[in-house]
């Protein structure tokens, strides 16, 4: 049956490097693959690549009041172990991984942001640190130290307690098994209002971090405009400390709007930072991928993405990563970047098929090889759809608040909370989520490249290829 079939789609499509020379992309879409098959729900996912061995995957996401699901693959996803992460656990996780094969884990626990280690990919994991005393939103990120052959991990949270607000903490790893001291926690000034932030390592240790002023924009209610500021932090972990160098960015979505997938738990404009480290043409270029409406009552809500060369104090105009012609809802967008070769994939929930409803949701994708300039067109990556509004019955949490892209060596992974029991193997059937898990190969093809085919059981299709969608 279809749903077993790795859809290879083969998308072949010109993109203009920073050479000017043209490029021809293959991507191809493997299986879906239900990997919690659990009754009950699973949500708000995180995974990572293991950079030491990059067929080891894992996943981890919400499960409990007190522990988290959690799953390795050492088969780059084909099969999978799964049961409880191992420490005690309310929600919120994030992972990522440095080059020596340290796993690291965000999460929330009974008040605090916890963040842990693991040296033998995803087994069992150590806890580092535990800051904050009343915390929300913790994301991770890791990358180079501000020194040569060192690694830094940083985590970013908003702080209820007292007259907190955003705060973030970084150390470095030297090798596997071995993470420096924390720094004293950085409490971003006036940022008491602020939360849903994110944060990103870029060359020689720098930080970058953003978030939105205020969730709860427009009287209160959450549906927008709110700013997307950005401080930078040029030292990493040394002294020096984070900085605001921009409060230009404006987004039309709240901390709080209500769209018909998810009218309940509602959206956030979903911020997503990500650095280039690779040594390419685009080095230490910082992009901020969010979602964007054209007012603050519409539901046509995109996916958009801008560029800076220079840490964040100045911006590219939005370019618009989804190209459906409709006005359906997209959400949950989050990016990553190839380290190996500089290329960009963006994944989000995607309502474009869902017709006047506006309600059953699909994973969609694009990726991009000029650095965020232009991007291949759209190519669907759930093989099935869910209605958000049933996938918690009972629950208002719906789908949660996020989903999770990694991305490394010509392959990019996503993980995301999916109701439509297309498998077959969801024991709550279509009311339960349960976590799906899908990898992606990129790869350049010889020129020329005049033809999008399109392979799936079995069957080609062809057709002329079509440019990806850009906004100046």
């Amino acid at each position: 049956m279809r749903s077993h079939i790795a859809r290879a789609v083969v998308l072949a499509a010109a993109l203009v490097a920073v050479s000017q020379s043209s490029q021809a992309q293959t991507v191809v879409v493997g299986p879906n693959v239900n990997v919690s098959k659990r009754a009950g729900q699973e949500s708000e996912t995180a995974i990572v690549i293991d950079r030491s061995n990059t067929q080891r995957i894992v996943i981890s996401s919400n499960w409990d009041a007190t522990n988290m699901f959690h799953a390795i693959s050492t088969n780059a996803g084909s099969t999978w172990s799964t049961g409880a992460v191992g420490v005690s656990a309310c929600c919120d996780p994030w992972l990522g991984s440095d080059s020596f094969g340290n796993i690291y884990l965000s999460y929330l626990n009974a008040s605090s942001t916890t963040i842990a280690r693991s040296t033998n990919g995803g087994a069992t994991f150590t806890t580092l640190t535990t800051f904050g005393t009343s915390t929300d939103h913790p994301e991770l990120a890791v990358g180079p130290g501000n020194v040569a052959g060192t690694q830094s991990v940083w985590v970013t949270h908003r702080n209820f307690s007292g007259s907190n607000g955003i705060q973030v903490t970084g150390a470095q790893s030297t090798a596997l098994g071995t993470t420096g001291a924390f720094t004293t926690t950085q409490t971003l000034t006036g940022t008491t209002s602020a939360n849903f932030g994110d944060i990103a390592v870029g060359p020689s240790g720098v930080v970058a971090t953003t978030f939105m002023t205020n969730p709860s924009a427009t009287s209160g209610n959450g549906l927008g405009p709110t700013t997307l500021p950005v401080w930078h932090d040029a030292n990493g972990i040394t002294a020096g400390g984070s900085v605001q160098v921009n409060t230009s960015i404006v987004t039309q979505v709240g901390g709080f709007r209500p769209i018909p997938a998810q009218p309940n738990r509602t959206i956030d404009t979903q911020v997503d930072l990500a650095y280039d480290f690779s040594g390419g043409a685009t080095n230490g270029r910082l992009y901020m991928l969010y979602t964007q409406a054209a007012n603050t009552s519409t539901n046509n809500t995109n996916i958009v993405i801008r560029r800076s060369t220079d840490n964040g104090a100045t911006w590219s105009a939005e370019t618009q990563i989804n190209d459906d012609a409709g006005t359906n809802s997209q959400f949950f967008g989050r990016v990553a970047v190839d380290q190996t070769t500089g290329y960009l994939a963006a994944v989000w929930l995607d309502a474009r098929n869902a017709g006047a409803g506006n309600i059953l949701v699909e994973l969609w994708g694009s990726v991009s090889a000029d650095g965020g300039v232009t991007w291949l067109p759209n190519f669907k990556i759930s093989h099935g759809q869910w209605d958000g509004r049933q996938a918690n019955t009972g629950d208002p949490n719906e789908m949660g608040d996020y989903i999770s892209l990694d991305y490394h060596d010509g392959a990019f992974v996503a993980a995301w909370a999916d109701s439509s029991n297309v498998l077959g193997n969801n024991p709550d059937g279509t009311t339960g989520l349960d976590i799906f898990y899908a990898r992606v190969t990129v790869a350049p093809v010889p020129e020329p490249a005049s033809v999008l085919l399109v392979a799936a059981a079995g069957v080609a299709v062809g057709r002329r290829l079509r440019r990806g969608r850009t906004t100046c």
